[in-house]
């Protein structure tokens, strides 16, 4: 079964304050994938990150979000 996400040494910041540090995962095709975590830990700003709707004040530090190979940011 090949990737269908893939999340690459993504780092994330808000009004210049790092709020997503170094995360990586893969997530295949037709999985499942479970975040947890406390209220501000960074779950909604991950989801965020994956689907390129940070806004304006969100900026990617570094990383990659692959989906089936390709480079989404």
């Amino acid at each position: 079964m090949s990737d269908c996400i893939e999340v690459q040494n993504l780092s994330v910041e808000y009004h210049q304050q790092e709020i997503l540090h170094n995360i990586h995962f893969t997530l295949g095709k037709g999985k499942i994938l479970g975040i947890a975590g406390e209220s501000g830990s960074g779950k909604s700003t991950l989801l965020k990150a994956c689907l390129g709707i940070l806004g304006e004040q969100g900026n990617y530090r570094t990383g990659n979000i692959l989906y089936q190979g390709q480079d989404l940011c």
